[in-house]
């Protein structure tokens, strides 16, 4: 086993994880940032962001480079795991198991002080294989419904109308939910989250500490043969605090789930 100091750094992203996440970040930020002014387009500060682009319709214009972006990233990075595993072989580190569910209810424990350990994570959490494949369902949906709206003369001959409008609402909602994921799931716990405040920089030069991957992954660490140091952990305020802000923003995402999205549809479904 290699011993590193707590404070040494190593590669956890590739140029190619960094290039993938950076074309994500930069076509979900433009698409939230153009299309929430298009769903309150009858607000003052709604109309006043169209103005700084020029109107709605060079809005809208963005909005649909952006998410030509979005599927453009969406493709590149399945191509670059269906290269990876033709060069490398398969990997499984992202595909969900029983150890994810014991993972779960370990982490629930031990954030409300009735385990005394963290759980052992390898390089992904189950918190993290949960949110990539959120994107895979936000990317379908949001993709979806989004070619249905931009042509709906042609989805119409394909689906009846009620479907046309209730894709429409599904797409402004679903942005919405992606939004507050964001906020209370990602960036709280990636940047905001007391362990790693002001922020990971993977993202920025791919990588990270030893210490912060003995506490977050340290079977990875073992893993690639470096010896995991004692390390002191997040304090469990700081990690309650985080369970109570991501169980607020997911409250809010099951509400708006449950509050929109299912009448949406019986109303719908129900018109003559």
């Amino acid at each position: 086993m290699t011993e590193l100091s707590p404070q040494d750094r190593i590669l956890r992203w590739s140029w190619q994880h960094r290039l993938q996440h950076l074309g994500l970040l930069v076509s979900v930020g433009v698409l939230i940032l153009t299309g929430f002014p298009i769903k309150y387009a009858y607000t003052t500060w709604g109309r006043t962001m169209a103005g700084l682009f020029g109107g709605f319709d060079h809005l809208l214009d963005v909005h649909l480079a952006a998410a030509a972006l979005m599927v453009v990233a969406g493709l590149y990075h399945i191509g670059y795991i269906v290269y990876y595993w033709l060069r490398h072989g398969p990997t499984w580190d992202m595909i969900p198991g029983l150890k994810d569910v014991r993972d779960a209810v370990h982490h629930a424990l031990w954030l409300v002080g009735l385990r005394p350990d963290r759980p052992r994570y390898g390089r992904y959490s189950y918190l993290e294989k949960f949110e990539y494949f959120a994107v895979f369902w936000g990317f379908v949906v949001m993709g979806g419904s989004g070619i249905v709206i931009l042509f709906p003369g042609f989805a119409s001959q394909y689906m009846p109308r009620w479907a046309v409008d209730a894709l429409r609402v599904v797409h402004s909602n679903e942005a919405f939910v992606a939004l507050l994921s964001l906020a209370f799931g990602h960036f709280f716990a990636v940047h905001f989250a007391p362990g790693v405040f002001p922020g990971s920089t993977v993202w920025l030069d791919g990588t990270t500490t030893v210490a912060h991957m003995a506490e977050e992954h340290p079977l990875e660490l073992e893993a690639m043969g470096i010896a995991v140091p004692e390390v002191q952990h997040t304090t469990t305020a700081g990690q309650r605090l985080l369970l109570i802000a991501e169980m607020i923003g997911y409250t809010l995402v099951t509400f708006i789930l449950l509050d929109t999205f299912v009448p949406m549809f019986i109303n719908a479904v129900a018109k003559p």
